[in-house]
C-alpha cells in the first residue's frame, strides 16, 4: 500500500532533523508516509493509531518509532476542548542521519539494530514514555550539536528497551500505483468516519470509491493485507478498548456506540482481538 506522500517539513538551518510539538483540537485522519524516520510521543489525547496493517487505540504515553516509508496515521475521534487539546511531540530525522561509517562503529550498533526493527514500527511501553517525556520535550528546544547528541542518546536508550514490540505484520508490504493509492486512502477515510455506524457494510464503501462490491473486496484485501471485515472489527475494538479503559459506561452501551449490532458479537470479537473478555480488560484499569 502506498498512501499520500508527505513532503519534508522545513527544519532549522543548523539542524539535520526536526523536533516539534504538535498541538491541535483534533488529529485528523491523514493516511500518509514520508522518507524520514519518525518518533511520536502522545502527551494528551486519544483515538486510533494505524501503522501499516496494525490498528490499535492510542492514549497519553503512546510512544512509537517508525521507519521511513511506513504508512501511518494517528486519528482522534472527536475535537478536544481548548484546555485539553491533542498534544504530541514529533521527531523526524533522515535515513542518512547516521552515515554508514558511523553506524558500523561499536557504539552505534544498538541504534543500527533499533532502526532496522523500526521497519514494521515499534511501540514502547508506557513506562518508557514517562521516563523519556522530559527529554522528548527538551529536544524540541535544543539546537546544533547538542540536539544531535540528545537524539542519538535517546535512540540508544530506546534500543535497549527489552519489551518494545513490532506493529505491522511481517507480511505487510507497502506498494501500489498512484491511482490505487488514492482510492485506498479514500476507502480508509470513509471507514474511519463511519466505523461506529452499526450498518457499515462493504457495498457502501465500494460505492464510495466507485468499485463493485466483489472488486472492492479483492482490492481491499490486496492493499491492506486483511479483509474488509477484519479491518473494521479491529478499528471498532480499538475504540471500544479505549472507552472501557477511560469511562464507566456500560459494556453494552460501548458495544453499540462502536458499531456492534449485538453484545454477543462484540464479546466474541473482543476476545479474538484482546484474548480476554471486555469485563476482564476493564478490570486492569480499575
Amino acid at each position: 500500500m502506498k498512501p499520500r506522500f508527505e513532503p519534508r517539513r522545513l527544519r532549522p538551518s543548523a539542524q539535520s532533523f526536526i523536533a516539534y510539538q504538535r498541538i491541535e483540537p483534533v488529529f485528523p485522519f491523514a493516511w500518509h508516509y514520508h522518507p524520514e524516520w519518525e518518533l511520536t510521543w502522545i502527551e494528551a489525547g486519544s483515538g486510533s493509531r494505524i501503522v501499516g496493517d496494525n490498528i490499535e487505540a492510542y492514549e497519553p504515553g503512546d510512544l512509537v518509532l517508525l521507519a521511513g516509508g511506513l504508512p501511518h496515521t494517528w486519528s482522534s475521534e472527536k475535537p478536544a476542548r481548548r484546555a485539553r487539546a491533542h498534544r504530541a511531540v514529533v521527531v523526524q530525522f533522515p535515513p542518512d542521519f547516521f552515515v554508514s561509517a558511523l553506524i558500523d562503529r561499536p557504539e552505534f550498533l544498538a541504534i543500527g539494530d533499533l532502526l532496522a526493527r523500526a521497519g514494521r514500527g515499534l511501540a514502547f511501553p508506557t513506562k518508557t514514555a514517562l521516563h523519556e517525556a522530559t527529554g522528548l520535550t527538551d529536544l524540541t528546544k535544543a539546537r546544533g550539536l547538542d540536539a544531535w547528541c540528545r537524539l542519538a542518546s535517546l535512540l540508544d536508550r530506546l534500543a535497549r528497551v527489552p519489551d518494545a514490540r513490532a506493529l505491522a505484520s511481517a507480511r505487510y508490504t507497502p506498494s501500489a500505483g498512484h491511482g490505487a493509492q488514492r482510492r485506498f486512502e479514500r476507502a480508509l477515510a470513509f471507514i474511519d468516519a463511519h466505523a461506529s455506524d452499526d450498518e457499515l457494510y462493504l457495498p457502501q464503501v465500494a460505492q464510495a470509491v466507485h468499485l463493485t462490491p466483489a472488486a472492492f473486496s479483492r482490492f481491499f484485501q490486496r492493499m491492506a493485507g486483511v479483509s474488509f471485515v477484519d479491518h473494521v472489527n479491529a478499528l471498532r475494538i480499538g475504540r471500544a478498548a479505549r472507552l472501557l479503559a477511560e469511562s464507566d459506561r456500560a459494556i453494552a452501551e460501548i458495544a453499540f456506540a462502536c458499531g456492534f449490532g449485538n453484545l454477543a458479537n462484540f464479546n466474541r470479537r473482543f476476545r479474538e482481538q484482546k484474548a480476554m473478555a471486555p469485563r476482564a480488560f476493564r478490570a486492569h484499569y480499575v
